[in-house]
């Protein structure tokens, strides 16, 4: 038995409660990283379509300068005004048309796409993603002294960032590698991520992480995680019930209660 603000409780009951603080303990980590998630400086990526050749055509998200992003929508906006322009057929014709010319003024490498000598078809800057930096380590790269490191962006939803940040909140030496064994959510997000890294195309049909060994770090969000932990220390900010989680005798408690109940399925069986 133990005594909470004067009650006493059982070691079933103490575990019951426990499950429901470690519960409300990863909420409270999803909600400080979705406040952080709204105060955070993020660059756009920008939905475009370009071809190569004639026969080569393709798509690709890609950061676009504030100068760019006016451009375009300085043109969708005369397009719109243009009364000869009878259909939105048309309008997407002349769209197609003229966005080439801005695409000249783009200074984004996309040779990673195959091919440096691009043609932009389309600029949507109504459809934007964000993406955040990963790093890829490779550890038997030839002729790198200490290795290679390689940034990597990759696209993530709002609800992804929230539950990596919240989960490096919580536990802040946890791996990459290590998100693959926890809950559905994390599982899914590290196999959908190490999926994007692995078969990441750098150009030219190279794929490195065929060839090498190599680390996923999660640079960004690691970087993130302290910046808001410091922010959490210097506000006074602390889940209100940290210190019975952390309560030694509550562990045993709930320890205890976990043998009893296999104690009894077992005899019961």
């Amino acid at each position: 038995m133990m005594e909470i603000n004067g009650k006493e409780y059982s070691d079933e009951k103490i575990a019951i409660l426990q499950k429901k603080r470690v519960r409300e303990y990863e909420e409270w980590h999803k909600q400080k990283a979705a406040e952080f998630l709204q105060t955070k400086k993020r660059a756009k990526y920008y939905h475009c379509e370009a071809i190569f050749d004639p026969d080569y055509e393709n798509d690709f998200y890609i950061p676009l300068s504030d100068e760019i992003v006016a451009r375009v929508r300085a043109l969708k906006e005369e397009i719109a005004r243009n009364s000869e322009l009878k259909s939105d057929e048309d309008r997407a014709d002349e769209f197609r048309d003229r966005v080439y010319e801005i695409g000249y003024d783009i200074d984004v490498d996309i040779t990673a796409f195959g091919g440096s000598e691009w043609t932009y078809t389309n600029i949507d800057i109504d459809d934007f993603v964000y993406e955040y930096n990963f790093d890829l380590h490779f550890f038997d790269w030839d002729g790198d002294k200490n290795d290679k490191l390689v940034h990597c962006p990759v696209i993530l939803s709002d609800e992804e960032y929230i539950e990596l940040l919240a989960q490096l909140l919580g536990q802040p030496g946890c791996s990459f590698n290590h998100l693959a064994y926890l809950r559905s959510k994390l599982k899914f997000v590290h196999k959908r991520v190490q999926s994007s890294l692995h078969h990441r195309d750098f150009g030219a049909g190279w794929f490195p992480c065929y060839e090498h060994d190599y680390a996923v770090r999660m640079t960004e969000l690691r970087e993130d995680a302290r910046k808001l932990q410091k922010q959490l220390e210097k506000n006074g900010e602390q889940y209100p019930h940290i210190g019975f989680l952390k309560d030694p005798v509550v562990n045993l408690c709930v320890i205890s209660a976990k043998r009893e109940s296999k104690a009894v399925n077992k005899s019961n069986n």
